[in-house]
């Protein structure tokens, strides 16, 4: 049974192993092509204090994964990034990771971003 509180993004959580009044928390942003259990994978390997929650990217990819924005490629193997998809990603990131701190009661002063490739870039 999935007990997740409703986030603007889909995602995974490991609430703090030793639990104190307000959760410092890591959020994870994962990789062009992947998804939010791919950082997540060594969320026990950080302190047992910390909530971990690894956020999905909202745009599904045809062969695989997801993505924050999408790149694109034209005949001559040029690629652009779709800078509006990014920004709207940003802002939804943005918006989760407020929306997270609220649900969870997590210490809004004590946020730590983690990010891979794509996930890094925003």
């Amino acid at each position: 049974m999935d007990t997740n509180k409703k986030l603007p993004l889909e995602y995974i959580i490991r609430e703090p192993q030793i639990k104190i009044k307000r959760s410092p928390v890591i959020f994870m942003l994962h990789g062009y092509g992947s998804n939010e259990e791919d950082l997540f994978s060594f969320a026990n390997a950080l302190p047992p204090e910390y909530t971990i929650i690894s956020f999905r990217a909202p745009y599904h990819l045809a062969s695989f994964g997801y993505a924050w924005y999408m790149i694109n490629f034209d005949a001559d193997q040029n690629n652009w990034s779709d800078t509006k998809q990014a920004i709207e990603s940003r802002d939804l990131i943005m918006q989760a990771i407020e929306e997270a701190c609220r649900v969870y009661d997590l210490d809004t002063r004590n946020v730590t971003l983690l990010g891979f490739s794509q996930g890094s870039i925003l």
